[in-house]
């Protein structure tokens, strides 16, 4: 596999983005993660470590992603409480690459693309109010402008925030891209398979939020 990540902090004071590419142990393959800490909220930068780290621990241990998934939402809200905050959380999007499969798995508005033959073969789905209104009528600007900071789910400490999962086949030649909703509201899933990532991650300035990709090219099997 070949592989680039990026984190990046925008035109924002703090970078609250994660990110997390790390092989499991006994064979439970790679594990790749973005975790984008909410905005409004206090220590997203920390709730999103928190998952990112949980994550791996759990999987290393053998344990499911529901299983990990929940150890992350016990520790975010075991920080909060330590912290004295409200609320923490972020979102996470995240594969595991194993045996010829991509175990992918995704709360909130990270996402993650599987490309094949240049071109989008599978994209996550957005926790979002935007994709809400999308599948009851067509948008209008007024409600991308309204409505693009919303998100519908996240890990913020409770049992109830879970993540959606797939598992789908890995040919050759496919390439895997993560990334926080501040690098994919920019570009439109044409550039994202067509533009050089390494390049269109230097200039920090044409991103207004905070910006993480990884990529990963699944050169042979």
């Amino acid at each position: 596999m070949k592989v680039f990540q990026y984190s990046g902090i925008g035109q924002r004071a703090t970078n609250q983005d994660y990110v997390l590419c790390k092989e499991l142990p006994n064979n439970l393959g790679d594990l790749f993660v973005v975790c984008d800490g909410m905005g409004g909220y206090t220590a997203g930068d920390i709730a999103a470590r928190i998952a990112c780290e949980e994550v791996y621990t759990q999987l290393s241990l053998g344990k499911s992603i529901d299983e990990a998934i929940a150890s992350a939402n016990r520790h975010i809200d075991t920080q909060r409480l330590v912290l004295g905050v409200d609320k923490m959380g972020c979102t996470i999007a995240a594969c595991i690459v194993r045996s010829k499969e991509a175990h992918i798995f995704w709360c909130g508005d990270s996402r993650v693309y599987l490309i094949r033959d240049d071109r989008v073969d599978f994209v996550t789905k957005d926790h979002s109010m935007l994709e809400e209104i999308k599948s009851i009528r067509p948008l209008t600007s007024s409600d991308i402008k309204r409505y693009s900071h919303i998100i519908t789910r996240s890990l913020m400490g409770s049992e109830t925030d879970m993540v959606d999962k797939v598992i789908l086949p890995l040919l050759e030649n496919t390439r895997i891209v993560i990334c926080s909703d501040g690098f994919h509201k920019r570009l439109s899933d044409d550039e994202i398979v067509n533009i050089d990532l390494e390049e269109a991650v230097k200039d920090n300035n044409a991103y207004d939020d905070n910006y993480s990709v990884v990529s990963i090219t699944v050169q042979d099997n």
